[in-house]
């Protein structure tokens, strides 16, 4: 017969595995969900014409930049655009750890992609609330364009 403590060492191996095996199934639900009650992103095109019209700008093309300013702009803003598919986990998790280490917002952590999708998508605000969806976004323009 087992005595309490067995029993309770039982218990906590048991809420493990269930977390273990429960929270990766309810974060693919999670993001299943999300992607499809975020917006479409295939007027994206379109929403920047617009953002840029009402600001006096015109779109320029890629190769119309000279390759010193793209690789700037990548080397300051986002240095893993390359590795990732919109998010930057390694980033995010870094500026999630420092800002709760400083106890407020300090870090960045958003890519490019998130950045566009604030200014397009959710009239740039920067809420932390609604970074999921900035996520979400990101990840939908990313296999869209």
């Amino acid at each position: 017969m087992r005595g309490p403590r067995g029993m309770r060492r039982q218990r906590v191996v048991a809420v493990i595995v269930a977390l273990a095996l429960g929270l990766p199934a309810l974060f693919g639900v999670a993001v299943f969900i999300g992607l499809l009650v975020t917006p479409p992103v295939d007027d994206m095109p379109k929403r920047v014409d617009a953002l840029l019209s009402q600001h006096g700008g015109t779109r320029v093309h890629l190769n119309d930049i000279p390759d010193q300013l793209s690789e700037a702009l990548i080397a300051i803003e986002d240095e893993r655009f390359y590795q990732h598919s919109g998010i930057d986990t390694q980033g995010l998790i870094r500026a999630v750890l420092t800002d709760l280490y400083r106890h407020r917002a300090l870090q960045g952590g958003s890519t490019l992609s998130q950045q566009l999708m604030k200014v397009v998508y959710m009239n740039n605000d920067d809420d932390g609330w609604r970074k999921p969806e900035n996520l979400l976004l990101a990840l939908k323009v990313e296999a869209r364009f």
